[in-house]
């Protein structure tokens, strides 16, 4: 199955837009690693995505637990929101989350993966870990604002956004099917797409409060860092099941 070169969108000069636009290449690199290029055509190995599904738990679950990483990177996101607004916002994108969650329990269920005993057996990947302690650092640190949080969360939901749409694209394209297409309806869904622009509205938002482009060096350092956790994190999953690929197999065509 081909890949499409997407059209670039018109983006605004919002600082999460720019964040997007500083970051391509890397969104480009999850979007043809092996790992997402054999889930699009379907050629994806089970255990590779088994082994994807269980860390993607642990991630998750990470997020809603109090002593975890991405839930003290909401909480204090929450606290540090300065209007009512915000705290709703950040009340909805827990709910989400949730319903992440229960769509990667379904996920495993499919695909035969029980998840309490695969998390407590195996247990977090040094990927998965590295990226819930750059969350945990920049949650928990005392001079970080709601920006800060945001800038380190933003990525998460962008590039699987932009994943899904663009495989969603590419599997309409070629008239296409992959056993995997439950996971890309999903990061391609309407809902989805709407939690991520809410994040990045409020990103701008409180940007904007805390210094609008005066700190976007200290934002785009952690946009940035958080992009390359994002590809460490299919790596790990594909490293560990032994997969092996080369993304210019691939046919890519252009527009």
């Amino acid at each position: 199955m081909p890949l499409l070169h997407l059209k670039e969108p018109q983006y605004s000069n919002s600082v999460s837009a720019r964040l997007w636009r500083a970051c391509k290449e890397e969104a480009l690199n999850s979007l043809y690693h092996p790992f997402v290029l054999q889930l699009a055509t379907g050629a994806l190995p089970k255990e590779a995505f088994q082994i994807y599904i269980t860390q993607d738990a642990i991630y998750l679950q990470a997020r809603l637990r109090r002593e975890s990483a991405f839930a003290r990177a909401y909480g204090h996101a929450l606290t540090k929101a300065p209007d009512a607004e915000g705290m709703r916002a950040f009340h909805k994108l827990m709910g989400s989350a949730l319903e992440e969650l229960t769509l990667h329990e379904a996920f495993a269920e499919k695909w035969g993966v029980n998840l309490a005993e695969a998390i407590d057996r195996d247990g977090p990947l040094p990927a998965t870990r590295a990226y819930t302690s750059f969350l945990l650092q920049i949650g928990g640190d005392s001079r970080s604002t709601c920006a800060d949080v945001l800038a380190a969360m933003a990525p998460c939901m962008r590039l699987y956004a932009f994943l899904g749409t663009t495989l969603a694209a590419a599997a309409a394209a070629a008239n296409s099917d992959t056993p995997y297409r439950a996971w890309i309806a999903a990061y391609s869904s309407p809902e989805f797409g709407a939690a991520a622009a809410t994040v990045e509205r409020l990103l701008d938002k409180y940007a904007a409060a805390a210094g609008g482009l005066g700190r976007y060096d200290a934002l785009l350092a952690h946009y940035r860092t958080a992009m390359a956790l994002e590809y460490a994190f299919f790596d790990a999953s594909g490293l560990e099941a032994g997969l092996k690929g080369d993304p210019a197999a691939l046919e890519v065509r252009g527009d």
